[in-house]
């Protein structure tokens, strides 16, 4: 029997349009690219901010109450 558990979380997103200029073949900034990497741009995760974050994206017609169950 294990005394423990470890597990791994997974944050995927296009923080700072770094993955969209990727896939533009465009470079991005050095130090944007960086910070990216050692997770030094990840927004706060708390329900305000998320809740925040889905109204805009709802307002902007990027997600649809159809897209949530």
């Amino acid at each position: 029997m294990r005394d423990s558990l470890e597990s791994s979380i997974l944050r995927h997103g296009d923080i700072k349009d770094l993955s969209a200029a990727i896939e533009r073949g465009e470079k991005p900034p050095y130090d944007d690219f960086v910070d990216f990497m050692e997770g030094k741009t990840d927004p706060e995760i708390d329900a305000e901010t998320t809740s925040e974050l889905v109204r805009k994206k709802m307002a902007e017609g990027q997600m649809k109450r159809e897209d949530f169950t």
